[in-house]
């Protein structure tokens, strides 16, 4: 019979050595740098990334793209996007799209619990196409956005996420025991993954809805845009959690009591 040589202490009633002043020095040494970044380079940021955008949207379908400006965020420092009219789809695309949809729908359900996080994902997609599609085979000609609305909100939502994504982060962040640089470096390795990210994820979007019309804007931005925002943000977090506590399991501290 086996027996084990040791016995680790229990991890009942531990608590984390991380002090409030530390707490408070991890996130204003973080977040403001950060912040500061953010409020004096988003607007050019915003101007070359629908540039562009622009550019690669021309160079596939020979069409004319402008740039618009939105200044709700602030007056003297706008956000750029794309300034584009995209397709409304005909009838019969409509229709077609909207018997596809139901059908995979069903099909979805039908294998819900086999893959089921999976497709508790899909079918809310699904679901948010169908409804869009129904509208758009009874009041398509009311629609009143362009593509480049999409883009405007798009880009808008995008620099207020970066901002509360960095809130968020850097407050969760500094409630985790650990030197400054590796929050440090997670930190930023959100970030900078975010904004790469979200960068090549707004062309691929207008690209995709300017080739597909306007019937799948609203899919698109409940389930691929925020949505996915937060399922890498908390991947990302959990990675560096996983290493903290690996880190805190093997340090020699960790006294063990030993079989005589």
């Amino acid at each position: 019979m086996n027996k084990k040589k040791q016995i680790y202490y229990t991890r009942e009633y531990r608590h984390m050595k991380n002090t409030p002043l530390s707490s408070i020095g991890k996130i204003f040494f973080t977040l403001i740098p950060f912040y500061i970044i953010i409020l004096i380079c988003y607007s050019d940021f915003s101007l070359w990334l629908s540039r562009m955008a622009g550019k690669i949207l021309s160079g596939i379908y020979g069409v004319k793209v402008g740039i618009g400006k939105n200044n709700s965020l602030a007056p003297l420092m706008p956000v750029y996007h794309v300034k584009l009219d995209g397709r409304k789809p005909r009838f019969t695309v409509c229709l077609l799209v909207f018997i596809v949809t139901l059908i995979l729908l069903l099909v979805t359900l039908q294998i819900f619990e086999k893959y089921k996080s999976f497709m508790i994902y899909i079918s809310i997609f699904l679901g948010i196409l169908l409804v869009s599609d129904a509208y758009f085979i009874i009041w398509g000609k009311r629609f009143p956005y362009t593509l480049g609305n999409y883009a405007d909100i798009y880009m808008l939502q995008q620099v207020i996420m970066w901002l509360a994504i960095a809130l968020v982060t850097v407050v969760a962040l500094s409630l985790l025991p650990g030197i400054h640089g590796s929050s440090l470096l997670a930190f930023w390795s959100i970030m900078c993954y975010s904004m790469v990210y979200d960068s090549i994820r707004y062309i691929i979007f207008l690209v995709i809805l300017y080739a597909s019309t306007n019937v799948l804007m609203a899919p698109l931005y409940f389930m691929c845009g925020a949505y996915l925002d937060f399922m890498y943000v908390v991947a990302i977090y959990s990675i560096y959690v996983k290493n903290i506590s690996e880190k805190f399991n093997k340090r020699e501290e960790m006294k063990v009591w030993e079989w005589s």
